[in-house]
């Protein structure tokens, strides 16, 4: 493989995923697979499928009304199964286009594209008759999916070693055994293994599905059907030995390429390719054409629905879906890259209903749909704002393609321009100016900034920071030095440019410092001004837009846009403009925005029209206190009551505005690990208690995040509330240069500073350095800011023997403990390969026993360290909190 070419490595399912990118080194190749059978494993999850309805089948306490419904089920997975990883495998190939000849080893077992006969074979051998086969129709079909590969320039060499079709046998189907095999790091790993007794459980097939004995059927009935179909379609072949595997990766040496003119567009032709000597086949693609297949835009309609994604591809698509009943206009003067559309275009419509989206419509659009600009479909069904509708819109002589979700708006009325009938959308042009960000996690101290120009207009460029101008670039390079201050906080810095007249033309934003959970809109009035209070004026129809920053890795699901109560859009995409028809005169009201990320989180912003009175708004801050009380045991106690706190700051006495306890609000947890050369032979057993902790600690509503820190700090995982990803984090770290713990807890925090509610960031070392070049001082200033409780974890043998007062490690650990006591948290000290489930677990006790008491702090508060207490009434308890905070 590699002498033909750069060779990727993937691995399919649901979706395909890259294990090694392209390479022509054979011995990476070698490692790779050798890595991927240690930490990967698969699953037949056709023959799963069928095994459960074969007992089933088998059982005769099962009826046939409840027979018939589990066969509809699996006949349903069936067709969901090959679906997906159909569309999957179309996805990732026609996206991929390498140059030259492309092959696809497509290795697998092979599977029934069609399972009726299986089932039916089945349901005649167990006697059970009265249950009928429906089976449901799957697209893309084989052909259209070989069809797709043949035009993108694919030849799919499918390898099935040994593949006849395999037995199904009743009985215990496996044994279980453990395996010690070795990882390319050299550390020793247990796998599991399933072991199948070949003599009872497979045979080859050598009869006919009916004529099996009703205790033994084969669970696959033409298992390299649905390969040949691919195979013959681009001009491959289906393989099931090894070594007539070689014989054909020897002859794609010997390829000729042959030069054709293709269709202008549409849907896949019939091509042959003959030799002079008809007597010798000539292997060749059998379809020919240009642009997306049909079954291409269907599958990218169901991924962008099914997947949430809120646009992609290269064209510009805006869609809106007004009135009752439900029409859907489709803008098409979109542009991408400053081209115009160029007939012919296919328009796909999918809605997604709960899980499952399905195609409503496809059709062609010539040159005429082009110059009306815009489509009206009637959409028929339910509500226009109760769906949710995906648009795709394809380029047939090109690649381009572009889809959305189609907008919401609450009436017909006043969504479509009087003028040209066009949407309402402003899809944005070319962005003039785009900030760009720079490389650092952790930005601080005086940091370039550039900003690249893309239109000719642009006569200078402002640099703001926190709104606040801070330079001016009248020619280029376009940058500026921003001063961001000593501590790594969140800052706002924004680049304007101007037109020779001081016109603004475009404007770039970008949050630095801001983590992965921060999440913040700002609700905007293109073109007009917003007064001191957050106020615009305005009559008969209104123009927002919300400006959304979300964490890193999370998706914006939708933009909802209110006229007091009254829901009046929906976006799915950006930009999140909407139209706001208002009542006759100058009403007095809010229009507010409401952002829900994917992962449940919600923030919304107000902005008020034609209100007066509010001129000033009071700048008071509502400040958040974490707090632990325990017992004298040290048992965390977690059933009082608001009454028992007392709270006060610089010694005077505040007001409790919020209070929660226990399980009331969900927890952000952050992981950071000591991941340094030093740590090469605890780090296994690190990671295996680390990842125990999360399991343990996080509910459906807790969200975490891994870091990993050696020379330097990285983000393992971004905050989620998946705890699948969390694990895989911690799993992926490799042991690497010095520690660099103070950068790392910096790090850490900047990922929780700005997220509501309870919260700890949890921290594994081995104490063995400190960073050489990042400052204590800033590490502890910066977590007085952030004010979350820090538990540092210790595995030292030094520490624990000398009880800290070693002369190498006692300035370090005064550091650490003043640290954490600043912020209400623990330092905890274990020997080396010590079980860490007891301090984990007591840690996990602690956090689900938080308080978060909230008071609101003074207006306009001067800088500086402002003490808290926090008291409580009950005699014998003691509380544990932060010393202070900075406003």
């Amino acid at each position: 493989l590699a002498d033909l070419g750069p060779v990727q490595l993937l691995l399919g399912g649901e979706t395909v995923r890259s294990a090694l990118p392209p390479t022509r080194d054979s011995a990476v190749l070698a490692d790779a697979l050798a890595w991927l059978r240690v930490r990967e494993s698969s699953a037949d999850a056709q023959a799963s499928i069928r095994l459960d309805f074969a007992a089933a089948a088998a059982d005769g306490a099962v009826g046939d009304t409840e027979l018939q419904a589990l066969l509809d089920e699996a006949l349903a997975q069936e067709a969901e199964l090959v679906r997906v990883q159909r569309e999957g495998l179309l996805l990732w190939a026609t996206e991929s286009r390498a140059a030259g000849p492309r092959l696809l080893l497509l290795a697998g077992s092979g599977y029934d594209g069609d399972p009726a006969p299986f089932y039916e074979g089945l349901l005649a051998s167990t006697g059970r008759a009265a249950t009928k086969v429906r089976p449901a129709s799957v697209r893309p079909t084989a052909e259209e999916l070989g069809q797709a590969l043949a035009v993108t320039g694919w030849t799919v060499l499918a390898y099935a070693p040994g593949e006849r079709g395999d037995a199904l046998v009743a009985g215990p189907p496996a044994e279980k055994e453990l395996d010690v095999v070795p990882t390319p790091d050299g550390r020793e790993v247990e796998r599991g293994v399933i072991s199948f007794d070949s003599a009872r459980l497979l045979r080859r097939r050598g009869a006919a599905a009916g004529e099996a004995p009703p205790a033994e059927l084969a669970v696959r009935l033409d298992p390299l059907a649905g390969l040949a179909t691919l195979a013959a379609a681009t001009g491959g072949a289906v393989v099931t030995d090894g070594v007539v595997l070689d014989d054909r990766l020897e002859e794609l040496a010997w390829r000729t390429v042959l030069a054709v003119q293709t269709p202008v567009a549409g849907d896949p032709v019939p091509l042959e390719v003959r030799g002079a000597d008809r007597r010798r086949p000539v292997g060749a693609p059998a379809w020919l054409g240009r642009g997306a297949p049909a079954a291409l835009s269907a599958a990218r309609a169901r991924y962008l629905a099914a997947s949430g994604e809120s646009s992609g591809g290269d064209l510009q698509v805006a869609a809106l879906v007004a009135g009752d009943p439900a029409v859907l206009a489709v803008e098409l003067t979109s542009t991408g890259g400053g081209q115009p559309l160029r007939p012919p275009l296919r328009l796909t419509v999918a809605e997604l209903e709960g899980e499952t989206a399905s195609i409503l419509e496809q059709r062609e659009l010539g040159q005429a749909a082009i110059e009306r600009g815009r489509l009206d479909l009637p959409l028929g069904g339910g509500r226009s704002g109760e769906r949710a509708i995906v648009v795709v819109v394809d380029e047939l002589s090109s690649n381009r393609w572009g889809g959305t979700f189609a907008g919401y708006s609450a009436a017909r009325e006043g969504v479509f321009d009087a003028v040209d009938g066009s949407i309402l959308l402003d899809l944005p042009a070319d962005a003039a100016v785009r900030l760009l960000a720079p490389q650092d996690p952790l930005l601080v101290g005086r940091t370039r900034f550039a900003a690249v120009i893309s239109d000719p207009a642009v006569d200078r460029v402002d640099f703001l920071l926190d709104g606040e101008q801070e330079a001016v670039r009248r020619a280029p390079p376009f940058e500026a030095e921003l001063d961001l201050g000593e501590l790594p906080r969140t800052r706002r810095v924004e680049v304007v440019a101007r037109d020779g007249a001081g016109e603004e033309i475009g404007r770039d934003v970008l949050l630095v410092n801001s983590g992965n959970s921060e999440l913040s809109v700002q609700l905007e009035a293109p073109g007009l001004e917003i007064g001191a209070g957050g106020s615009v004026r305005a009559t008969g129809a209104l123009v927002v837009e919300a400006k959304v920053a979300a964490p890193r890795g999370i998706r914006v699901a939708r933009v909802d846009f209110f006229w007091l109560d009254e829901r009046v859009g929906t976006l799915y995409a950006p930009p999140y403009r909407q139209r706001v028809v208002l009542p006759p005169g100058e009403p007095r009201g809010f229009v507010r925005a409401v952002v829900a990320l994917a992962d449940g989180a919600v923030v919304e912003e107000v902005l008020f029209v034609n209100s007066a009175g509010s001129s000033e708004r009071l700048q008071v801050t509502l400040v958040e206190v974490l707090a632990v009380v325990t017992d004298r045991d040290g048992n965390p106690v977690s059933d009082l009551g608001r009454e028992a706190f007392t709270v006060r700051e610089e010694g005077r006495e505040r007001e409790l505005a919020a209070f929660n306890s226990g399980a009331e609000m969900p927890l952000t947890v952050g992981v950071a690990v000591d991941a340094s050369a030093s740590m090469f032979v605890k780090l296994p057993r690190v990671q295996v208690a680390a990842m125990d902790f999360l399991r343990d600690l996080l509910g459906e509503r807790d969200r975490g995040f891994v870091i990993g820190f050696g020379s330097e700090p990285e983000l393992m995982t971004a905050t989620t509330g998946d705890l699948s990803r969390l694990v895989a984090g911690v799993e992926a770290m490799r042991p690497d240069g010095f520690t660099s713990i103070w950068k790392g807890v910096v790090y850490s925090l900047v990922q929780l500073q700005g997220t509501p509610g309870k919260k700890a960031l949890i921290v594994y070392s081995d104490g063995a350095d400190e960073d050489p070049d990042f400052s204590y001082r800033v590490a502890r200033r910066f977590a007085r800011v952030v004010g979350v409780p820090i538990y540092v974890i210790l595995s030292n043998n030094e520490i624990v023997r000398t009880q800290g007062q070693g002369l190498n490690i006692r300035g370090f650990l005064g550091r650490l403990e003043e640290l954490v006591d600043d912020v209400g948290g623990r330092v905890y000290f274990t020997r080396v390969g010590e079980d860490l489930e007891t301090v984990y677990a007591e840690i996990a006790d602690e956090l689900r026993s938080q308080y978060l008491l909230g008071y609101y702090g003074e207006q306009d508060e001067e800088a500086g360290w402002r003490e808290i207490d926090v008291e409580v009434s009950v005699p014998g308890l003691k509380v544990r909190s932060a010393r202070g905070r900075y406003p």
